[in-house]
């Protein structure tokens, strides 16, 4: 392992306070339809939805171990943050989009590189939480004590039963889209997709995600985790933990600058640490259709090739 990926996995078990003391912002309800995964905010805009953060509402997370985040927000011409936040009752999905104006755009060299922009967005929809140090998987076969390892057992690093979907900038225009722990069929059509554009200093990274109160990992491994994975019931007026975490490097093979939401590295690992958001109800002039969570089983059943039900 890298000395960077060593920083990186010991900036993530830094130890810092929750944040549902914080009054919890209102995700509005957005037909899916109506939204393009593409990279551009105009369908956003188009539909009236307005962004729920800008660079003041960021924190810049520290290293040092022990510390509470109270970093200083993105500074104005260095870089610029807007994000969007929607869901839909009409495929189940969480919708994400990150405006970012930077003086560089930093892509990462491979699949395994953290060492470049990226936009990530932890949720546990359910809000199962739990502690990440020493938390033993039911279904684990090792000791997470014997282990001392902070990362064992960790319910949203295993993307078990909250995710932390990461959307990495890999090139001109291309996003890498990725879920550990060989979950990465979650991050497929239907469950999901992102995109990204730019156009001079400003780059716009998009996503669209499925919570899963369940999440998991496809054959060959343990499970069959298309068929017996649980995706969250994501209904008007619940309260689900989100976090949003944007990564600014400024060379490659250069550490980023990481900012969140919640001041804390923490909700990568659990939902404790993450803030509330509460799911609006759609507008009255919306129709929402057949849950897609059909459409979602019709996809999977032609893949594999097995007809649809009678």
């Amino acid at each position: 392992m890298s000395n960077a990926s060593v920083a990186v996995l010991s900036a993530l078990a830094i130890s810092m306070t929750a944040s549902h003391a914080q009054s919890p912002r209102t995700i509005p309800h957005a037909d899916s339809r109506e939204i393009t995964v593409d990279g551009r905010a105009g369908d956003w805009i188009r539909l009236g939805l307005h962004p729920i953060a800008s660079s003041q509402d960021f924190v810049l997370l520290p290293w040092s171990e022990g510390t509470v985040a109270s970093g200083p927000p993105p500074q104005h011409g260095d870089l610029e943050l807007t994000v969007w936040l929607a869901w839909s009752a009409v495929d189940g999905r969480l919708y994400a989009l990150a405006e970012i104006v930077d003086d560089s755009h930093v892509a990462v060299t491979s699949h395994h590189d953290y060492m470049g922009d990226q936009f990530l967005v932890a949720i546990d929809a359910d809000q199962s939480g739990g502690k990440f140090v020493g938390f033993e998987d039911p279904d684990a076969s090792v000791d997470c004590e014997l282990l001392e390892d902070p990362w064992c057992g960790a319910r949203l690093h295993n993307n078990r039963h909250g995710q932390a979907y990461g959307a990495y900038l890999v090139g001109v225009d291309t996003l890498d889209l990725r879920l550990s722990d060989h979950k990465h069929w979650a991050t497929y059509v239907p469950w999901a997709q992102a995109a990204v554009r730019s156009a001079g200093d400003t780059m716009a990274m998009e996503m669209a995600i499925t919570p899963f109160d369940n999440l998991l990992p496809d054959r060959p491994f343990s499970y069959d985790g298309p068929q017996e994975t649980m995706a969250s019931d994501l209904r008007a007026g619940a309260t689900v933990w989100l976090d949003v975490i944007v990564g600014d490097a400024d060379a490659p093979g250069e550490m980023p600058d990481w900012y969140s939401l919640s001041g804390s590295w923490l909700s990568e690992l659990s939902g404790d640490n993450m803030p509330e958001f509460v799911l609006g109800a759609p507008q009255a002039t919306e129709v929402c259709p057949t849950p897609w969570g059909a459409a979602k089983e019709s996809v999977h059943r032609s893949q594999q090739g097995v007809p649809p039900p009678e």
